[in-house]
């Protein structure tokens, strides 16, 4: 029997080609989130290094630090008055500057700047850390200032009871010291640290605990439980989550970017002097933490 075998022919859907000429695109790419920042930080090895340098005269005191784009650590050398540049890769003082008076903490601006907030003259100087370490600005408040951080190109500083923000210029924007209702905010003000996109304000208070607001100087949340006693110090992480040390409990806490506690990094030593600084670099897998009359810095493998 013969068979005839006819042409086949595609007719496509007229419909459907008028919707694809509307596309411009056939999709997008997104940055998809992880869950880095709620991942409790794991101590795996503990080293020490001295960070005392021939000219200082008192014992150190590493009130405040924090980590420069290339992996070097700035330090802040309360009793001595200096900013230490340390190399994390042999971590030893490569280079220091002698602050013109009595300082409290220390932030990163950009990879070749950091400020310092000098309470003892209501000022905040800028100090380039390029191949010499220079103050290059300063800007005057009127107000004794110790906490520091910053964000979005403002500066967040606070004295004992307020967190102010302002322009890197100088200029004052905000003040954040009361609630709603009137009631004061903070008592005791030690550190600051802000988010990346500044909707998070953390404040360590020495006698009320963690203090988060948002970008309003609204409460989020508040922690003032027995494992943080006497919060002096408080970083956050690339992560984006927030690091508090107590004074008084000796350890580091560590809390989601909302200010829920996750758990305790580093555990209380009664033999060692109470936290006083604590800052993290993830990329490094290293936290460095600073202890008061101490001429010895900690640096942990995470």
């Amino acid at each position: 029997m013969k068979m005839t075998v006819s042409d086949i022919e595609f007719q496509p859907d007229r419909k459907l080609i008028h919707q694809l000429k509307q596309n411009k695109t056939i999709g997008m790419l997104t940055e998809k989130a992880t869950n880095t920042a709620d991942k409790l930080l794991q101590i795996t090895e503990e080293q020490s290094y001295c960070v005392k340098v021939m000219s200082d005269e008192q014992k150190c005191n590493i009130c405040s630090s924090c980590y420069m784009e290339d992996d070097t650590i700035i330090l802040a050398d309360y009793n001595n008055n200096k900013l230490k540049r340390l190399e994390s890769h042999n971590y030893i003082i490569t280079d220091y500057y002698n602050l013109p008076g009595e300082h409290w903490q220390t932030c990163k601006i950009n990879e070749t700047q950091v400020a310092v907030t000098l309470f003892s003259q209501q000022k905040v100087h800028y100090i380039s850390i390029n191949r010499e370490m220079k103050t290059t600005n300063k800007i005057k408040t009127d107000f004794t200032c110790f906490g520091l951080a910053y964000a979005n190109n403002h500066l967040y500083i606070s004295d004992d009871t307020s967190v102010y923000i302002f322009t890197m210029s100088g200029k004052k924007l905000k003040q954040f010291s009361t609630d709603q209702s009137g009631q004061e905010l903070f008592s005791n003000i030690i550190s600051l640290a802000v988010s990346k996109d500044a909707t998070r304000i953390y404040v360590a208070d020495g006698y009320k605990g963690l203090i988060v607001l948002d970008k309003n100087g609204q409460i989020v949340t508040t922690f003032n439980g027995k494992q943080l006693q006497g919060a002096n110090y408080c970083h956050l992480t690339e992560a984006g989550s927030v690091l508090v040390s107590g004074l008084h409990s000796n350890n580091v806490l560590q809390f989601t970017s909302d200010g829920e506690l996750m758990g305790e990094v580093i555990k209380a030593d009664s033999k060692k002097q109470g936290i006083n600084s604590v800052c993290c670099n993830q990329q490094m897998s290293k936290m460095c933490i600073g202890r008061g009359d101490e001429d010895n810095i900690e640096v942990y493998s995470i």
